[in-house]
């Protein structure tokens, strides 16, 4: 079965080869000053929100900016403003953490069912502190929440007690032996967060301004369970006019706090976090071990609380390193990047919809070195049609394109899946299936870091053009490498349905069923069902 992301990545059209050749300001006032104008083009609204860059003991600019059409807020944004920074709060939980490891209060390597009695002691000794903090536990991601009688306005519009949040993630089942792969799960960091009220004897917050925050004289950041009002920045969602009618602005909903709690409920400005990063950079928080530990990458280039040269970043611009985190909380969006050439940026958002923000990051970065990008940035050969890709170096230089990148991440970089999707599909449509298919065995299929996704979107692409030969058999690699996922049986049985082996459908439906059931809750049974009695009736 095809994904939600799977359905919608045709009509997610973006030029990936051809980056518009626009010549951006290379001073930074300059810059925010287009993006002030252009923000609506370029951001997907009006710029909004407080930036600083600093290098070295230098700041090379700091403040508030807001765009053409204005947000109704008692006092203007400026450095000391508050935004609530989501994800970029599991900073902060790590170096908790490190700190109480530091101390000989906690081991990472214990098993988390030391601290926390109360989650499933089976499950629990499976998981290792230091898996939480790498996104390396197993645990899910928020949607698995959805399986166990939550709606996404249940869970986030009300109170949750630690003890509580603790009992529901250890019902939630592993999606991968801990240890084994990564897969983001804010429930790792909640985890912690009730792990740092165990061992320290305080809340969460109180642990928070003892440990940190007062140490480093942050005015401007906390935790809170209640929504800001004074000092902060509105967070609201800009809606574009249509035909005759006026773009506006739309209140943001707000999220019950207590269920981000030590994953996301931080709020801060951009003269406390540039306090903050240089107290990471500079050792006064952790001793220089807990400091490298912290900074040093697990997989995929995920450290603790930081991601080693994001993808993202990397695929702007692949001359930068770094280290940067995002967040994403209500209306509010933040980030903050660490250079390696001691450039600092930190931006915080408070307007939705937000597009492009690693673009927009390293613009301010290259403006903080008085350059911008002034030629086509290559990305890999064009997506136009075959005809240019070929002309552009083909398979070759595609992959040597995401070779290149892997080199400088310092883990796999795979080709995303609207992209892989395209380059398929203009080769099918040039009668060149085999030129393709061989290329999926030979480059992709041999990487032992191919998700499952990105394995079914490629047999989809397949199965699409009619080659049911080789979609059937990259979707028969899926349930061989994802053996317990019901999607993939899936996927097979629909490449075997279009094939008319009405046999064979029913029985890879039939186990997509059964998988499912054991999953206990999966959001797709009922289509699985349903595909299930299509073909079971067909045949009677």
């Amino acid at each position: 079965m095809k994904t939600l992301l799977a359905l919608l990545l045709p009509f997610i059209f973006c030029i990936i080869s051809c980056n518009r050749n626009i010549e951006f300001p290379d001073n930074t006032s300059d810059l925010l000053k287009y993006y002030s104008r252009n923000g609506e083009k370029e951001l997907g609204s009006p710029l909004s929100g407080a930036f600083l860059i600093a290098r070295g003991d230098s700041i090379l600019f700091k403040g508030g900016v807001i765009g053409k059409t204005s947000v109704n807020r008692a006092e203007p944004i400026d450095a000391d403003t508050k935004f609530y920074i989501g994800s970029i709060s599991k900073q902060f939980t790590a170096c908790l953490i490190l700190q109480l490891a530091e101390e000989g209060l906690l081991k990472l390597d214990d098993s988390i069912s030391v601290y926390l009695p109360d989650f499933p002691k089976e499950k629990g000794d499976e998981i290792r502190i230091h898996q939480l903090l790498s996104h390396t536990s197993g645990l899910p991601h928020y949607p698995a929440i959805l399986n166990h009688g939550y709606t996404k306005a249940s869970f986030f519009n009300n109170t949750i007690s630690v003890d509580t949040y603790v009992e529901l993630i250890g019902k939630l089942k592993l999606i991968y032996p801990p240890g084994s792969e990564y897969a983001y799960s804010s429930f790792g960091y909640v985890l912690l967060g009730a792990i740092v009220e165990r061992v320290t004897g305080r809340t969460y917050g109180e642990a928070l301004k003892t440990r940190i925050t007062e140490k480093l004289k942050l005015s401007n950041t906390g935790y809170s369970e209640e929504i800001g009002v004074d000092g902060f920045a509105p967070d609201q969602k800009y809606i574009k006019g249509k035909l005759l009618q006026s773009s506006r602005f739309d209140d943001v909903p707000e999220r019950d706090l207590s269920t981000s709690f030590a994953a996301g409920g931080i709020y801060s400005s951009i003269n406390d976090l540039l306090i903050w990063a240089r107290a990471l950079q500079n050792g006064k928080l952790l001793s220089p071990k807990y400091q490298d530990l912290m900074f040093s990458p697990v997989k995929k280039g995920v450290c603790y609380g930081l991601y080693r040269n994001p993808e993202e970043f990397l695929r702007d611009d692949q001359n930068v390193q770094l280290y940067y985190h995002g967040g994403g909380i209500m209306g509010y969006r933040s980030g903050l990047a660490l250079y390696d050439d001691g450039v600092i940026v930190i931006c915080l958002f408070n307007t939705l919809p937000l597009k492009r923000r690693a673009k927009f990051m390293n613009q301010l970065h290259l403006s903080a070195l008085n350059k911008s990008k002034r030629t086509k940035h290559y990305i890999h050969p064009s997506l136009r049609n075959l005809k240019h890709f070929e002309y552009e170096g083909g398979l070759a230089a595609f992959d040597n394109y995401h070779a290149n990148l892997s080199e400088k991440a310092g883990y796999p970089i795979l080709p995303s899946l609207y992209t892989m999707s395209r380059v398929i599909e203009m080769h099918l449509k040039g009668d060149k299936t085999d030129d393709i298919y061989d290329y999926v065995l030979s480059n992709l299929l041999t990487s032992n870091d191919l998700p499952e996704q990105l394995i079914n979107q490629i047999g989809y692409a397949f199965l699409e053009a009619g080659a049911f030969k080789q979609a059937i058999s990259i979707f028969e690699e899926n349930t061989q490498r994802y053996p317990t996922s019901p999607n993939v049986y899936d996927s097979l049985g629909e490449a075997f349905e279009n094939k008319n082996d009405l046999e064979k459908a029913r029985s890879c439906y039939e186990k997509a069923v059964e998988l499912a059931q054991i999953l206990d809750g999966d959001d797709n049974l009922h289509l699985y069902k349903k595909n299930l009695d299509r073909v079971s009736g067909g045949e009677e």
